[in-house]
């Protein structure tokens, strides 16, 4: 009966110094152990940029609004234009005015302590503004950063505004780890880390699994449906859709769910639906009134959820399709 005795344990201070840290089971080559290696960084794959995500911490900033507002009316035919005229915007804006929170924390926070410690030596009511003002900076950057470890870890069962930073850092570094795939176990036997030897034969597993030679048959979808609505229910069914009905729909939402390709969540339709709302509930109207939508708003993006704690094959993980919101 074989068991696995070793093990590698650290903290989660240890682990948030160290994201990318991982450990490899080895071959047993000249003894009954598996000789575990420590890996400092997993398989990434650099061939493609970090695709766009909507960060709600902006949203705390007092110009960001304004930021929505004039990227909206600047060149908005369309619902997806005028998400992407945003999406250009808002990474600018972070660039430029936002910057990265985390950093900025530090900074602060050495700031703070340097003057501290000179009020210390002698009592200034010019530091004592500069504490102040360097204080609230400080809160309005630690709310920005909950933000931030809030909206990663999607967590459902907590509350926002308990300063849970820590709590929310670990789950999110923990989502991490549970969800990506260090390597893959291929039909042949062989184990690959390489990403694009992974991408391939993720390609061709679930290409085959879905393809028409593995239908299992087809199910009549008509069989027991009653041959037709009655008056009140098709005439609901056929009514126009209003605004308030589609902002009922929005605001009914997770703020926080897995985005779809655009990489906005319902958190920013809520937030800015004075902006937005008019032309989201022009598209959902379209759809309906003319049986068309833009396509680009119906691409999905297809991720791998574990089925098992450790995976190894394509079979142990499920696909799932993350929509767009609008």
């Amino acid at each position: 009966l074989a068991k696995r005795l070793d093990r590698a344990v650290c903290n989660v201070a240890w682990q948030a110094m160290f994201p990318e840290v991982y450990v490899e089971n080895l071959c047993m080559v000249y003894s009954d152990h598996c000789p575990l290696l420590l890996r400092r960084e997993g398989s990434r794959d650099k061939s493609q940029d970090r695709p766009f995500r909507f960060q709600a911490a902006w949203a705390t900033h007092k110009d960001f609004e304004r930021i929505v507002k004039e990227a909206w009316c600047r060149n908005t035919p369309t619902l997806a234009n005028g998400l992407q005229v945003v999406q250009v915007d808002a990474i600018k804006f972070n660039k430029e005015v936002f910057g990265n929170i985390i950093t900025r924390k530090k900074t602060l926070q050495r700031r703070l302590k340097g003057v501290q410690l000179q009020l210390e030596i002698g009592e200034s009511e010019r530091l004592s503004r500069l504490e102040k003002t360097i204080q609230a900076e400080l809160d309005e950057t630690c709310l920005q950063e909950e933000y931030l470890w809030f909206q990663k870890s999607r967590e459902k069962w907590v509350r926002f505004g308990d300063r849970n930073t820590s709590f929310f850092h670990a789950q999110t570094l923990a989502q991490r780890r549970r969800n990506k795939i260090q390597g893959l176990l291929l039909p042949d036997g062989s184990w690959h880390t390489d990403p694009m030897v992974m991408k391939m034969e993720a390609v061709r597993f679930f290409k085959e699994l879905f393809s028409i030679n593995n239908a299992q048959g087809h199910l009549d979808m008509h069989a027991g449906v009653p041959p037709g609505l009655g008056g009140e229910a098709l005439s609901a069914l056929t009514a126009p859709v209003t605004k308030e009905e589609v902002r009922r729909a929005v605001m009914s939402m997770k703020s926080f769910k897995a985005p779809g390709p655009d990489g906005f969540q319902p958190f920013f339709f809520k937030q800015y639906w004075p902006i937005v709302g008019d032309e989201l509930w022009r598209t959902v109207k379209d759809a309906f009134r003319l049986g068309y939508s833009d396509i680009s708003l119906l691409e999905t993006q297809m991720v791998l959820i574990p089925k098992v704690d450790h995976p190894v094959s394509l079979k142990e993980f499920r696909p799932i399709s993350l929509c767009n919101v609008a």
